[in-house]
């Protein structure tokens, strides 16, 4: 790695700190409680962005329907429609896509 990488994951990951301290100001941990809670939080906060963005794309073009029970939780599950169409993009992509998730 070099030293350009290496200044990256620092902005990074100072990010991340300082993005769970703008929420939680008087919030205060070891290294090791640092990177199990605050770095941990932050990354599923972000998450949980991406997905629903994703969800998002995937409802506008059929692949997912919604329901909400009891006017709570929604809960999204393949249309019908698309049940052969994903076959074909699982049998192209899922392998692709688990490599990019490294």
């Amino acid at each position: 790695m070099d030293t350009n990488d290496s200044q990256t994951d620092e902005v990074k990951i100072a990010n991340l700190i300082l993005g769970y301290l703008s929420g939680r100001p008087h919030a205060m941990d070891t290294i090791e409680g640092i990177a199990e809670w605050w770095i941990l939080s932050e990354r599923i906060d972000l998450s949980i962005k991406k997905i629903s963005t994703a969800i998002q794309y995937l409802m506008k073009n059929g692949y997912l329907k919604a329901e909400t029970f009891n006017g709570q939780k929604t809960f999204y599950q393949l249309s019908e429609a698309h049940r052969e169409t994903l076959q074909s993009i699982t049998d192209r992509n899922f392998v692709k896509a688990l490599q990019e998730m490294k």
